[in-house]
């Protein structure tokens, strides 16, 4: 792509615009210097750094040599990050300079040089490029398991690829247009822009980080073809957007939301200010997108989140007399370490209409979705009851017109303790990411069990 692109822009960070040709040449670079550092095909590099131009270079230069990207969140604890690192054992962590004496701990065996470092390491001299295996591992995204142990969704390139051609048919995603990115790029949705850009020839415009005001002054320039938020970015977009007169040129982006929910009055409000928001559904095993909306769709059917993109097969398992079962999917865009037998089985609630659009009623039953984060009650329950006042705890989600859902836990007190809020709030400060955090902490004599002793999650709300 970047012999046939050349000179057209790849990349915007700030008011710096990248051509192809030249992220090219810095991924080459940024390439020998991994190869310096005894990188090689098939070997898997962990990054934890926040979303820049180096990052966006080293994700394409881990394909020029073959390795595997492995993104992680720069804002988990060191625990956790030792904990992702232990699973998938990376040759090397490339990490933000800020976080290097962090993560370095953390890293066992593998090497850990700051981003900065690649600028000065040695490099090798690179083999000639050997066509790629699109069944070879791209990259490792890290997600919480069922039990709330960190596992690893390895996407293939033919995953990516095929991800990039069905949305990009769906949404009209073409060559010399650009999509600003505010996503995180250790989020399947946010490496997701950086990969179909350059599948697609078009610009990325990366934002390190979402800031609301960042995004409404990009809009405003009219030159945005779509944009990818959660809703929690859409929340606090619009009233900006109004605010500052900036309509006109967002009316000419598409705004794709998803990795959580779209509530309905969001999306009639944004519809309401002349917004093109297209509501989608998708899963880091399938690298991004599922379904998703087209033009109009929304206001037509309220709710849906589209039918399936090309390639996609979707059928609903165990319906109730609604049509609510478990969602199953598969096809190209499907990590083959996801299915279980010719399927993924999803875990999350929907149904489908006789025209084929997809309406979720709940995401994973007990996965709590914060701002776009995924959150597994386990993961924090293990940490809560390492608290030594805490003997069991119980934790859910709280519905919140911002976040989607707030985390909220209730405890049981061990024999003759008390429990400090404001003190469990610190201690897990200290072992948790902060979407990960409980915000709301009340004690009880017990929780909502089973005959057989399990966890009523769904009741826990009633505790408080």
């Amino acid at each position: 792509m970047a012999r046939e692109m050349g000179d057209a822009p790849a990349l915007r960070v700030h008011d710096t615009r990248v051509s192809f040709a030249e992220l090219a040449a810095a991924s080459e670079d940024v390439a020998a210097a991994l190869a310096g550092a005894r990188v090689s095909r098939g070997d898997r590099v962990a990054l934890v750094a926040a979303a820049s131009r180096r990052v966006v270079e080293l994700v394409h230069a881990t394909q020029r040599i073959g390795a595997a990207l492995v993104p992680l969140n720069p804002r988990l604890t060191a625990s956790e990050i030792a904990e992702i690192l232990a699973t998938t054992r990376p040759r090397i962590v490339v990490a933000d300079d800020s976080l290097v004496a962090a993560v370095s701990p953390s890293a066992s065996d593998a090497a850990v040089y700051a981003l900065s470092d690649l600028e000065r390491a040695t490099r090798a001299r690179l083999k000639s490029s050997a066509a790629v295996d699109p069944q070879a591992p791209h990259s490792l995204l890290c997600t919480s398991g069922t039990t709330g142990v960190p596992k690893a969704i390895v996407l293939s390139h033919a995953n990516h690829h095929a991800s990039a051609v069905a949305t990009g048919r769906r949404l009209g995603y073409r060559t010399g247009q650009s999509w600003l990115a505010p996503m995180p790029l250790h989020h399947v949705g946010g490496l997701a822009v950086v990969l179909r850009a350059a599948i697609v020839g078009a610009e990325v415009v990366l934002h390190p980080g979402f800031k609301a005001k960042a995004a409404r002054r990009a809009l405003a320039l009219g030159d945005l073809a779509h944009i990818s938020l959660v809703p929690t970015m859409l929340y606090r977009l619009l009233p900006e957007l109004v605010e500052h007169g900036a309509l006109a040129g967002a009316r000419s982006c598409c705004f794709v939301v998803g990795g959580a929910g779209l509530d309905e009055k969001l999306a009639v409000e944004a519809r309401r200010l002349g917004l093109d928001v297209r509501a989608t559904y998708g899963l880091t095993e399938a690298a991004s997108q599922v379904a998703t909306t087209e033009h109009g769709q929304l206001e037509e059917r309220p709710g849906t989140s589209g039918r399936p993109l090309d390639g996609f097969e979707v059928r609903i398992d165990s319906a109730d007399r609604e049509g609510f079962g478990e969602v199953h999917v598969r096809g190209p865009q499907v990590s083959r370490g996801a299915l279980q037998g010719e399927w993924l089985r999803t875990g999350d609630i929907a149904r489908i209409d006789a025209h084929g659009y997809l309406f979720v009623g709940s995401r994973r039953a007990d996965l709590i979705v914060t701002g776009g984060e995924n959150v597994r009650p386990e993961e924090v329950e293990r940490v809560l009851e390492t608290h030594p006042a805490i003997a069991e705890a119980g934790v859910f989600g709280l519905p919140d017109a911002e976040w989607g859902h707030r985390v909220a836990a209730v405890v049981v007190p061990r024999a003759g303790a008390r429990i400090d809020a404001d003190e469990i709030v610190a201690w897990c400060k200290a072992r948790l990411a902060p979407h990960k955090r409980p915000r709301v902490i009340d004690a009880v004599a017990s929780l909502p069990r089973t005959a057989s002793g399990k966890l009523q999650r769904r009741k826990l709300g009633g505790c408080r």
